[in-house]
This record gives structure tokens, sequence and C-alpha cells, in this order.
């Protein structure tokens, strides 16, 4: 039985047996389908023109090797058309690890596509786009997509020049990641049809979002709520906004930066410790609640019974019924909204 199998992308043969580096396996096609369930993968150079594709449908670990690169940095695997998957999971318990899905600019495919894939881990991966040489955005395909897949665990899995870094969605629920990074994307994050239940640890966005374009740089669709978020250092760079459509998600200690804007649709959606640094919060939908942070921003919106509590705000402009005001103060208040309960303070200095 092959447990361990070897792709060198530029110097291996798809007719090697592809038991060591000296016979490797050209393609990661080629290995997989010589691959036992349960083996592992390893890749290491691969061609810098010639693109890459495999479909996985069976538990296997693909794992990039340093080859002489850096520490850390895994071999570059180019798609085989601008409009192809690189990767596709479709079988359970998979593991990809120390890789780089590097695209150009003409890519509208996806890095990588994981349906049905439960249990499925990325640690180390990066998609890479490109940027045209004036520094205009380039937006290409999709880096990751996970859809009916639950129980997925991320680490330091990063998607920069890309359209969506990460699409969840079609009950891709109750994954883990941490550190997942969004860099100079059209959007980082879009969640739907019940992708919920995922907990994010140290989430950091970048400069994305097109200058103009009201398009949520993350968004939070309906019915994808429970979500957990600690230290999302979200919407790095404005113009950003995040668009919350979802119910019953927590967020501690979210950062945003000046200029961008926040709208809270959904319900019940409970803000820890936020730093704002003069962003827009619009409360437009019901019953959420805001504990503590230095906010320096404007609270607005037009919803129902949201409570502020040990807030310190730049502007309440709130224009909602039976909000309620625990030990908060504002700079500016030129609406507190209607049936007030509570007590707003003047700003503490």
């Amino acid at each position: 039985m092959i447990w361990e199998m070897f792709v060198d992308g530029k110097n291996g043969s798809d007719v090697a047996d592809g038991r060591s580096w000296a016979t490797a396996k050209k393609t990661l096609q080629a290995a997989h389908d010589a691959a036992i369930p349960g083996s592992t993968v390893r890749l290491g150079e691969m061609h810098p023109v010639v693109g890459q594709g495999v479909v996985i449908t069976k538990p296997l670990a693909i794992i990039g090797t340093s080859m002489g690169r850096a520490p850390g940095v895994g071999p570059a695997i180019r798609p085989l058309t601008p409009t192809s998957t690189v990767i596709s999971v479709r079988a359970s318990n998979c593991t990809l690890e120390n890789l780089l899905v590097w695209v150009g600019s003409d890519f509208t495919g996806i890095g990588v596509d994981a349906v049905n894939a439960h249990g499925l881990i990325l640690r180390n991966v990066t998609y890479q786009g490109v940027e045209d040489a004036d520094s205009n955005k380039v937006f290409g395909g999709t880096g990751f997509r996970f859809e009916k897949t639950e129980r997925a665990s991320l680490s330091d899995v990063t998607a920069q020049n890309a359209n969506v870094g990460l699409r969840i969605g079609h009950e891709g629920a109750c994954g883990h990641a941490v550190n997942f990074a969004g860099i100079q994307n059209h959007q980082d994050l879009v969640a739907t049809d019940n992708a919920g239940g995922w907990h994010w640890v140290k989430m950091k966005n970048t400069n994305s979002g097109k200058p103009g374009d009201l398009t949520p740089v993350v968004h939070l669709g309906p019915q994808s709520g429970n979500h957990l978020f600690e230290a999302a250092d979200w919407c790095e760079a404005a113009p950003n906004r995040v668009l919350i459509e979802s119910d019953h998600n927590t967020f501690v200690r979210p950062i945003s930066a000046p200029g961008s804007e926040w709208h809270i649709l959904g319900d019940h959606n409970h803000f820890y410790g936020a730093r704002t640094l003069g962003s827009d919060w619009h409360f437009d939908g019901n019953y959420n609640r805001v504990d503590g942070g230095n906010w320096l921003s404007a609270i607005k919106g037009t919803g129902k019974r949201n409570r502020f509590s040990n807030v310190r705000g730049r502007l309440l402009a709130y224009q909602g019924s039976e909000p309620y005001y625990d030990n908060s103060s504002f700079q500016t208040v030129t609406n507190a909204g209607t049936g007030v309960l509570g007590r707003v303070y003047p700003w503490a200095a």
C-alpha cells in the first residue's frame, strides 16, 4: 500500500510510481489517483507556467514542502485555465497545508472549492491574485468557497486580490478560523444560506473594497447567524462596509477604521468592547446590544429596543424606538430616539 506520494511539477512524470522525490508524479491529479485513502501527498516544485488542477474524492493530506524556499512559503500552484477550479475537495477529513494558489488578473474561477468536505483542515494556505502595475485593484475569482461543509478548520489562511476572499453558503456551518486575512479583495467574507455557527479568532481585513462601491466587504446574509468573532480587525482602511443581516452573532473587540460603515439589519446581535475609530454604525435591526468600547463614532439607525451600555461615542443620531442607554455618553446628541429608557450622559473627557 502507498501511504505517501510525491509531486514535482517541474521534473516529475505521471508514468513514474510517485513513491519518492526521484520518481515523483508531475501532477496532483495523478498522485491523488494513485494514493489510497488516508495518504499524504507531498508537493514540491511547481512549473511557473503550466497549471494544475485536482479533484479530491478521498480523504488525503496535501502538504507543500519548502524545497529551497523561505520557511513557511508553500509551492505556487497555477490554474489550468482562467475559469477553472484549482483544488476541488469532495471528500471528508482532508487536509491542505502550506500551499499557495497563484492566479492571474483574468482568473474568474475558484482557488479551493469544498463541497460536502466535512472536517476539512486548511493550514497556511494562501490565495494570491494580481494587482496591476498602476496600483488599480484587480479582483479575480473566488479564493475559498465552502458549501454543505461542516466543522471546517482554517488557520493562517489568506485571500488577496480576489473578487470574494471567502464564501460560505448552503449549510457550510460550524467551522473554526484563526488568523484569516483578507487583503485588497472586492469582498473579504460572504456568508449566506444557513452558513452560521462559525468561530472566528483574530480576523483581519486590509485595504479591501472598491472605491465608490457600496458592496459590503463583510456580508453576513440572512439565515447565516450565530457567528462568534473575537478580535476582528475589520475595515482597516476606509471606505468599507460591513453588512449584518443575520441574527444572534457575537462580536468581541471588533475594530474598524475611520470612514467605514457598519449596517446591522439583523436582531439580537451582541457587541463587546468595540473600537470603531470614527466610523458610522447603523442599528436598523432590533434587540441588538452594545457593551462597552471607546467608539469615537456615530450611532444611527431606526431599530427597536437596541441597548447601549458603557459606550463613549462621538455622535448619537438614533431615530429608533425604545432604546436603552446605560452609563453611556456622547459628545453630540442630535436624536436619542423615541421612548428612551435610561439616560444619555454628556461626553466625559
